[in-house]
């Protein structure tokens, strides 16, 4: 399954993969929780920090794409 989230972030996700996201990001990060596996392609915002919440640890992606 693909998706676009609100900042133009680009998920490819795995199946059985769930994910969870605001529709808004707030003004400090930019913060989703997968259970599974995904690719992301994030959109570029130094700003914003991109961090994906999973059971183990929270990734903070530094380049564009991040699994």
């Amino acid at each position: 399954m693909q998706m676009t989230l609100a900042d133009g972030t680009l998920v490819h996700l795995n199946a059985g993969t769930t994910l969870e996201y605001p529709v808004v990001f707030s003004r400090k990060d930019r913060r989703v929780k997968l259970t599974g596996e995904a690719l992301f392609e994030v959109a570029h915002n130094a700003k914003h920090p991109f961090i994906v919440e999973t059971f183990a640890t929270d990734l903070q992606v530094l380049g564009t794409n991040s699994m």
